[in-house]
């Protein structure tokens, strides 16, 4: 796979705070056009699982694994945020045994898991509860109240974000331990995780029934 990773420019991370990096999906028309990454900022190793869901084996490797199976193009313009981030956190999990420290890499995913409970939580207090949740954020994440407003800010602007990244990454986590347990040692994860990207974006419950018929 062709790609290319840039770095975001300066005015545009202040439109994005708290984004490390993110995935632009490449021309349709172009399937062989190189793939681009953005970064928030100079390469760190805590930024080996935010590269692994954005880039390989997340987005970027959803997208063009799609891509190379025919497919009508309608596909292309449909969207599942449930399949896509649900995927993509999973494999991001996955990835963290292949960092140059692992044990490290894996310590920051599960204090990553360990903030999308409690974002959900605060997205729940926020919505449902109408409560002010910026003194829980701030206190959580061991920030000024003034350093978490942008966590904050997006969690007022797009209510239930994150169920697509936890709850539906947690689905994938659990579909493969039925998967195994049914399989046994015949179990290929090769398979397993083919079976998923060649079907494509769908709803999480039709994407079960086809890998479950696989």
């Amino acid at each position: 796979v062709s790609y290319q990773m840039d770095i975001l420019p300066q005015a545009m991370q202040q439109l994005m705070p708290g984004v490390g990096a993110f995935y632009m999906i490449g021309p349709l028309d172009d399937p062989n056009a190189a793939q681009h990454m953005m970064l928030s900022g100079d390469y760190v190793q805590t930024d080996f699982t935010t590269i692994a869901h954005e880039g390989y084996p997340g987005h970027m490797y959803q997208h063009v694994y799609f891509n190379s199976v025919e497919h009508p193009l309608v596909r292309d313009l449909l969207g599942f945020t449930d399949y896509s981030e649900g995927y993509a956190n999973y494999v991001q999990r996955l990835s963290a045994q292949y960092a140059d420290d692992p044990e490290a890499a894996q310590l920051y995913e599960a204090y990553d898991e360990y903030l999308y409970f409690l974002l959900l939580q605060f997205d729940y207090m926020a919505h449902y509860q109408g409560e002010n949740t910026l003194p829980l954020i701030a206190q959580a994440l061991g920030l000024s109240e003034e350093d978490a407003l942008p966590v904050y800010e997006q969690l007022l602007f797009s209510p239930g974000v994150f169920i697509a990244y936890y709850v539906a990454g947690a689905q994938f986590d659990d579909l493969r331990a039925e998967v195994e347990s049914a399989l046994g040692d015949s179990f290929d994860p090769v398979a397993f995780h083919e079976s998923i990207l060649k079907n494509g974006p769908m709803p999480l419950g039709l994407m079960k029934q086809y890998v479950r018929a696989d």
